[in-house]
C-alpha cells in the first residue's frame, strides 16, 4: 500500500540521498530496498524538480585513496573504486536522473531556483535507501 505524500509547499527542499546505479539490483552494491523507494522519491521530486536536491556516493579513486577504515572496505570491493567501476554506476537511477534540473551545476548554500530566487526551506525532506 501506498503511502501518500506528506503535504509540499513551496517552501519544502527535497534531498535525495544516493539513489545511484550502484545500489539498484544490478549493482555491485545491491540493496533490495531501492526499487521499492525509487517511485516515492519520483513522486516527491517530480512535485517541484528545482527544490530536488540528488546526492551521490562517490567512490575514491584507489582503496589507498580512501581514508581511516574505508581503506579496508575498499580492498574487499576493489572493483568499486573509480579507477575500475563502470562510471555509469555512480549515476542516479534513470527514474530520477531525468529530473535533474540541466542548468545545476553545483549546489550552493541556497537553493538556486531557475526563477532566479533563493529557497528558504521551512522543511525538508530526504528520501533514501537502506541497506537492510
Amino acid at each position: 500500500m501506498e503511502q501518500a505524500l506528506p503535504r509540499l509547499t513551496s517552501r519544502t527542499a527535497h534531498v535525495c540521498v544516493d539513489m545511484q546505479r550502484l545500489f539498484s539490483p544490478d549493482g555491485p552494491w545491491s540493496t533490495p530496498w531501492l526499487p521499492k523507494v525509487v517511485p516515492q522519491c519520483v513522486a516527491v521530486a517530480q512535485h517541484r524538480p528545482e527544490a530536488t536536491i540528488f546526492t551521490r556516493f562517490v567512490t575514491p579513486v584507489t582503496a589507498d585513496a580512501a581514508e581511516g577504515a574505508w581503506k579496508g572496505f575498499y580492498r574487499r570491493w576493489p572493483e568499486t573504486t573509480r579507477t575500475r567501476i563502470d562510471a555509469a554506476l555512480l549515476e542516479l537511477v534513470p527514474e530520477l536522473a531525468s529530473l535533474v534540473p540541466q542548468h545545476w551545476s553545483s549546489i550552493n548554500r541556497s537553493i538556486q531556483l531557475s526563477q532566479g530566487g533563493n529557497l528558504s526551506p521551512t522543511s525538508t525532506i530526504a528520501t533514501w535507501t537502506r541497506s537492510s
